[in-house]
This record gives C-alpha cells, sequence and structure tokens, in this order.
C-alpha cells in the first residue's frame, strides 16, 4: 500500500509539473525592444502538423519538424494547420533591436555573451499557442559566422530574466563556403598566369604540336617563323626550349612534361639555359601537382640546376582559347573573383544544429573574452536636461564579438578595449546619444583594472537625432568625420 502511495504522489507532481509548465509559458515575461518597430520581423511558414516538414529560412537556416510534434495546452494532438514563426539574428545590431537580454547570472557574478547567432520560434493555429509534443523534439540547424568551438547552447528564462544552459555541440563546418573558397583560390590562380612572369613552358616544339595537331608539314612550315612564338609569348608564357619528355601526372592523368604549362615556384632558371638543353632531366614527385625538376651533366652525372615547378594547366587547354580573348580574361576572372568573394561574406562558416522540445528564444553563446576589463560606476551626462535620467539605458555594443553590454546611469558596468565599440543612449522620442568612439579609444584601461579605489567612467552623450528606420539607426551611430 506504501508504495501505491508513492506511486501515485510521484504521479500527481509530474502531472502538476506539466500544468505548470504550460501556466510558464503563458505568464512569461515579454522581451521589450528597445526602439519599437525596428526589431527583426518573423518569417512564418505552414505546416501540416500530422505530416511535419522540413523549412529553409531566408539565410540559410534549417527548421526540421517530425509528424504530430505539436500538442494543445490540455496535451491533445493537434490536428488542422499549424503557423511557425521564426526569425534569427546574426549581428549585435539586431540582437540590441531584439531586446533580448545579453547578460548571464552565474551564481550571482554576471557575465556578458558573445553570440554566434540567436533564434526565436513561436507555433499558433489560429491565434492560439500550441506547444512541441513531450516525446518529439524539433531541429533547429543554424547558420553561424563563427566557426569556434567553444559555444554552448541556452534557452531564455523570462521567469528569472536568466539563460537556462541546453547543453553543446561541435559546428557543421559549411561545405559551400568551403568550395566556393576554393574556387576563388583557382581562379586567383589563373589570374596569376597573365600577370606573372613565373609561368613557362619546357619546348616551343610541343608549344608547335598544339597548334597544329599532328600536322607535321604544318609544324615543320612554322618552326623557324616568328609567327607561333609570338602567339605563345602573347599569353605571357616563357618559353625555354628545353624539351622534357618525363612522365607527369597533372590532375591525375597522365602527361608528359613538355604539354604541361608551369608555374616556377623555386629558383629562377638561369639566362644561359644551353647546359640544360643537353641534359638529362629528372622529374620528382612532391606533392598534388608540385614537381621538383633536376638537370644532370650527361657524361658526369652532376647536377647543373634544381628548383620546384607546379602544373598550372595542359597546354592545349591554354592555347584553345585565342590569344586577343586570352588578354580580357584577367579583367573576366577579376569580375568574377570578385563577385564570389561579394557571395562568400554573406555565406555562414558553419551551422550550429540542437533539437528544442520547447518555443521560445535560444541563443548560441559563449562568456565574454575580455583580458582587461574594468568594473565602473556609470555616469551620464547630456547636451540637455532630461527628465527621469535613471530610467534611460546606454548600450556598449561590439560588431566583432556580437557584444551588447546594456547599463544604466549610476549603475555598474564592466568594459574593456574595443577597437569597434559603439557606446550609445535611446533618449525618450527614440532618439539617438552617442558617446564618440574616440573617446572610447581614450579610456586608459590598463591603469584603471588595478585601481583599488571606485573608478567612475563619464559618457557625455551627443543626441545625434532621432531613429525613425534600421537605416538612419546605423547612420546616426557612425563615427562623425
Amino acid at each position: 500500500m506504501k508504495k501505491v502511495i508513492t506511486t501515485t504522489a510521484v504521479v500527481s507532481i509530474l502531472l502538476f509539473a506539466c500544468q505548470q509548465k504550460k501556466e510558464i509559458v503563458t505568464l512569461k515575461k515579454e522581451v521589450t525592444p528597445p526602439l519599437a518597430g525596428l526589431e527583426t520581423p518573423f518569417e512564418t511558414f505552414k505546416i501540416n502538423p500530422e505530416k511535419g516538414g522540413t523549412f529553409k529560412t531566408r539565410e540559410g537556416s534549417t527548421i526540421h519538424i517530425p509528424s504530430d510534434a505539436f500538442a494543445y495546452e490540455n496535451g491533445k494532438p493537434v490536428t488542422g494547420s499549424v503557423n511557425i514563426s521564426f526569425r534569427e539574428y546574426h549581428n549585435a545590431l539586431d540582437m540590441f533591436l531584439s531586446g533580448i537580454p545579453m547578460e548571464y547570472d552565474a551564481n550571482g557574478k554576471q557575465e556578458h555573451f558573445e553570440s554566434a547567432g540567436m533564434f526565436e520560434i513561436q507555433a499558433e493555429q489560429n491565434n492560439q499557442k500550441v506547444y512541441v509534443a513531450n516525446d518529439k523534439n524539433i531541429k533547429v540547424s543554424l547558420i553561424s559566422y563563427k566557426p569556434e568551438k567553444d559555444y554552448r547552447f541556452f534557452k531564455l528564462n523570462n521567469q528569472v530574466d536568466n539563460w537556462d544552459y541546453m547543453g553543446e555541440a561541435d559546428p557543421i563546418m559549411n561545405k559551400s563556403k568551403l568550395e566556393r573558397i576554393e574556387k576563388v583560390k583557382r581562379l586567383k590562380e589563373q589570374v596569376a598566369v597573365h600577370e606573372s612572369s613565373n609561368f613557362f613552358v619546357f619546348d616551343y616544339l610541343s608549344a608547335l604540336d598544339v597548334f597544329f595537331p599532328d600536322n607535321f608539314w604544318e609544324v615543320k612550315r612554322s618552326k623557324d617563323t616568328n609567327q607561333v612564338m609570338d602567339k605563345v609569348k602573347s599569353y605571357g608564357l616563357e618559353l625555354l626550349n628545353i624539351s622534357n619528355y618525363e612522365p607527369v601526372r597533372f590532375n591525375q592523368r597522365e602527361y608528359v612534361a613538355n604539354m604541361i604549362v608551369w608555374e616556377n615556384i623555386g629558383q629562377k632558371f638561369p639566362k644561359n639555359k644551353t647546359d640544360l638543353r643537353s641534359a638529362e632531366k629528372e622529374m620528382i614527385h612532391i606533392k598534388g601537382n608540385i614537381y621538383e625538376v633536376n638537370f644532370y651533366h650527361r657524361r658526369n652525372g652532376n647536377k647543373l640546376f634544381s628548383t620546384y615547378i607546379k602544373g598550372y594547366a595542359p597546354l592545349k587547354y591554354l592555347t584553345s582559347i585565342p590569344d586577343d580573348q586570352w588578354k580580357n580574361e584577367r579583367s573576366k576572372l577579376l569580375k568574377e573573383i570578385n563577385e564570389e568573394e561579394k557571395r562568400l561574406a554573406f555565406e555562414a562558416d558553419c551551422f550550429r544544429e540542437f533539437s528544442i522540445n520547447d518555443m521560445g528564444i535560444y541563443n548560441w553563446d559563449r562568456f565574454q573574452k575580455q583580458e582587461i576589463w574594468v568594473k565602473a560606476k556609470a555616469k551620464f551626462e547630456f547636451p540637455v536636461q532630461l527628465d527621469k535620467l535613471t530610467s534611460i539605458k546606454a548600450y556598449c555594443m561590439i560588431p566583432q564579438t556580437n557584444s551588447v553590454i546594456k547599463f544604466n546611469n549610476g549603475n555598474d558596468v564592466i568594459l574593456g578595449p574595443a577597437d569597434e565599440a559603439i557606446i550609445f543612449a535611446v533618449l525618450p522620442n527614440q532618439e539617438l546619444g552617442v558617446f564618440s568612439n574616440n573617446k572610447y579609444q581614450q579610456i586608459p584601461f590598463s591603469e584603471l583594472q588595478h585601481k583599488q579605489e571606485e573608478v567612475t567612467l563619464t559618457f557625455d552623450f551627443e543626441n545625434r537625432g532621432k531613429v525613425t528606420s534600421k537605416e538612419i539607426l546605423e547612420k546616426l551611430m557612425r563615427p562623425k568625420a
């Protein structure tokens, strides 16, 4: 009987906890954006909850929802379509505009977050919230521009204005970006052919063979004319006139050295190449398309010269392009490189995946890393007298680390050196006060760090004007010329 009573009590407690969970969701405090109307809008997806689905966001993140993933507040499975609202934050400005706190209370010690990406997810049906079923998980693969491994996953707990630690996982590197980086690298190598004097072909006769394939008489006729030689030189390639029939592999295919355009990445060839033309050649594979080429005296075997060369392309590939087109190729390649690098700037370094069992606000974070920091009393000064000065909040935004530090007049704040720190205050009527970066850089943090007495930092804010849009906000925040 005792066991039955105990089991019943446990079941009652669990049922009560489940009910309390739903009440917490409905009674939670709302995050308040500091500049109403400028926060990132939600992106909405419609889903049949019985089937589930996978959605890709505008930014490139992915949300995977299994079948029967949603339940009503009473625990019953949801039927009928559900709207999923999702928004994500990947830079400090959007994080500030969200109003989401970036502080973490670790056993009474306040830490500030550096974010690798935040998101908010909600679900509703006919304007009523629905919840993730207890035995289901939603997988969110969030893009991230921070590939380091020391970020952890947190969920905002609105009841205590703090974050709940959820766990950690290594980032998944973005293969698409890695491939794009390799593409840019290859394009730059192609550009180098047009502007480098280190590219060469071993043998002029091999160039003739390429220009007049299998046409002995054309090769013979053109051998002593400047027509083909000038044409090859017009590509910017040096003609060594050294026969080299040693076998090589280029991009996993068999060639002879004569039939490849090479880049000299070692010692420069001597100006007088007479001895090299009659020398024995040796090609030693190093790695990839890189070889060591050695020249030995035919009679005594002494080494005459040695250098490292890198295969660039088959000779027939280059000479298949008309020389006038080749001259224009550089500008085209540079344009393509520029376009690819623009795409790279907006492509995520990695993805951060985690499975969640509740709607809300989530953040990939690590504690702010600061070798030099100063705890100080903040003092605000403005050009005109302001009522309710204590209600005005100031922020230190550090774009490089995705950090947003919030502080009040007369309260303590912990700050340190940061080249691009933006210090500003949200004034009444949505106006912006800015403390210049030049003045911030003049704060002697290293000296103040070791002071025993209380430190006060005075921030004299300049009123820059009213914020009516995100674009205006960014403009007002910029350093003055």
